[in-house]
């Protein structure tokens, strides 16, 4: 189960917001390329869940509101 990975990383991105340092999150493409496995020195079967950036922001980075989608709310009287 990969849920112990993912309580994980939501900890290590609170405590480095905490600490005032950027981070971003990444699942994205450059994972599915096999030079990347390469690369990183992965053997059969292991696999990278994530990319974690984190520093410092620019001092004149302008702060990103959060955008939410509306919840979704579905009842189903039977």
């Amino acid at each position: 189960c990969a849920l112990p990975i993912w309580c994980a990383l939501q900890n290590l991105l609170l405590a480095a917001h905490a600490e005032g340092l950027a981070v971003h999150l990444s699942t994205g493409g450059i994972l599915s390329y096999e030079a990347t496995r390469t690369h990183l020195g992965l053997a059969a079967g292991e696999q990278v869940v994530s990319l974690v950036n984190i520093g410092v922001p620019a001092a004149d980075a302008p702060a990103k509101a959060a955008t939410r989608n509306a919840p979704v709310v579905r009842w189903e009287w039977r």
